[in-house]
């Protein structure tokens, strides 16, 4: 196929450029007596280039779909996990709370309390079984962000810290607890629990998806 004007506007329009150009070009065509020569390789060269370019960005929109792809599974975690935590530990707050009010009560085991400090306990341990599904699902998250932002280094100490996340604890209640010290002692767990979720969990999570956001101008 002769490459026409429409065909390679960026590189040259007529045959007839080309000779005036490039005499090397001109000398082959009379020699040959082949002028159509010139298009069909100019032509041939122009639709490689088109189609190195294409693969080019086809590439760079498969990596950027892939970034935005964990960017979101990274969002959905963030959530997940801040309300896993959350219920696990206020599930064994209330359990501990319970049992204390039981154990001033007399230890009666037809006793609201004593059910409760049970069904609070199983709802516990079963929520331990979501944190360490949720917990891998996200150091998975994490490794992919490492590898399709490998060149971005200032990711790694963020990443490093929340692999590294310290854990929640929660304060136990004094020994021989009255009513009111039970209740205070529910209380202060609950809002200390707030706080070690915002800091050990929320934060270092939010900062990340902070940082993303730049990297892949999202607004």
């Amino acid at each position: 196929m002769i490459a026409t004007a429409s065909a390679t506007p960026a590189i040259i329009k007529t045959v007839e450029e080309v000779t005036t150009s490039y005499p090397l070009w001109a000398t082959i065509a009379k020699d040959f007596g082949m002028p159509g020569l010139i298009g069909t390789v100019l032509g041939s060269f122009t639709t490689l280039s088109i189609e190195l370019l294409k693969r080019k960005f086809s590439t760079k929109d498969e990596e950027r779909n892939k970034k935005l792809k964990v960017y979101a599974k990274l969002n959905s975690l963030i959530f997940s996990t801040k309300q896993l935590y959350k219920s696990r530990f206020e599930a064994s707050i209330h359990s501990d709370y319970h049992e204390a009010k039981w154990i001033f009560a007399g230890h009666n085991e037809h006793s609201i309390d004593y059910d409760e400090a049970k069904r609070w306990m199983l709802k516990c341990e079963d929520m331990v079984q979501e944190i360490i599904k949720n917990t891998k699902e996200l150091h998975m998250c994490l490794a992919t962000i490492k590898v399709l932002f490998n060149k971005d280094t200032d990711l790694d100490p963020m990443i490093s810290q929340i692999y590294l996340m310290n854990g929640i604890t929660i304060q136990p209640l004094k020994s021989s607890p009255t009513l009111d010290d039970i209740e205070e002692w529910k209380k202060i767990s609950k809002q200390d629990l707030d706080s070690q979720i915002n800091e050990k969990i929320s934060l270092p999570l939010t900062q990340l998806k902070t940082i993303l956001d730049g990297k892949l101008c999202v607004n």
